[in-house]
């Protein structure tokens, strides 16, 4: 299996995290954005490294009916024609591939593999959010459900006993911990989903541009070595 083989495998068996929303529409929104460039940047990914694969793959294919057709001509008397033949695919089916799929590898993926590294560190911190956002929550309810049964008690006429105090001021300060740890992450994490976001399209472009030079030199190149005239020889009865 060859690494664009690999590459798309990955790729296409990574799951995208469901979308988790706060309820905060500055911070939603961002979210919202990052999860679309995100999604399109893994589907380039993806579909560039399935490119590469299917180029390798016609490559191959191609050697083999050349060598199915030699197989044919064989002893017949009218080989010439297929050294011409063979000449030009050895071009087409090894050299243009290797040598350009090796230029891609290092210049296209390398280039897309970066960028999805970047987004996958930026989703490690949406991660880290949700956790502190999750961790806020559960005081926050277990704040006010310690508030209505200290209301209830007040209206029963009822004094607070200490256990039940610190428990509140426990509490409390856990609550404020968690606005805290979460509050500090918000104005980071949207300058970081506002970037990407922002800079999307000047990010692809250099990758939009090395993917259709590759394009241009693989098919001006599988051209050329083709553009060659079989001789007429006749075949001996």
């Amino acid at each position: 299996m060859n690494s664009f083989k690999k590459k798309t495998n990955r790729l296409s068996s990574r799951k995208s995290s469901a979308l988790t929303l706060t309820g905060n529409i500055t911070i939603d929104t961002a979210l919202e954005r990052h999860s679309h460039v995100e999604e399109g940047a893994q589907a380039v990914s993806s579909q560039i490294s399935l490119f590469m694969q299917k180029v390798r793959e016609l490559s191959d294919t191609s050697g083999t009916l050349t060598q199915a057709m030699k197989n044919y001509y064989s002893g017949s008397g009218a080989e010439d024609k297929l050294r011409v033949f063979d000449r030009a695919h050895e071009e087409v089916d090894r050299t243009i591939p290797n040598t350009l799929l090796g230029v891609a590898k290092d210049h296209i993926m390398s280039k897309l593999d970066a960028y999805t590294k970047s987004l996958d560190n930026v989703r490690q911190e949406i991660k880290v959010f949700h956790e502190r956002q999750k961790t806020f929550d559960h005081y926050l309810k277990k704040v006010e459900k310690l508030n209505e049964e200290k209301s209830r008690r007040a209206t029963e006429g009822k004094l607070e006993k200490p256990k039940q105090i610190e428990k509140m001021t426990r509490n409390v300060k856990k609550l404020n911990d968690a606005r805290g740890a979460r509050d500090e992450m918000v104005s980071s994490l949207l300058s970081q989903l506002n970037y990407f976001y922002e800079t999307r399209i000047s990010t692809m472009d250099p990758i939009l541009k090395l993917l259709f030079q590759f394009q241009q030199e693989y098919y001006r190149q599988c051209a050329t070595a083709i553009q060659v005239d079989l001789p007429t020889a006749n075949v001996p009865v």
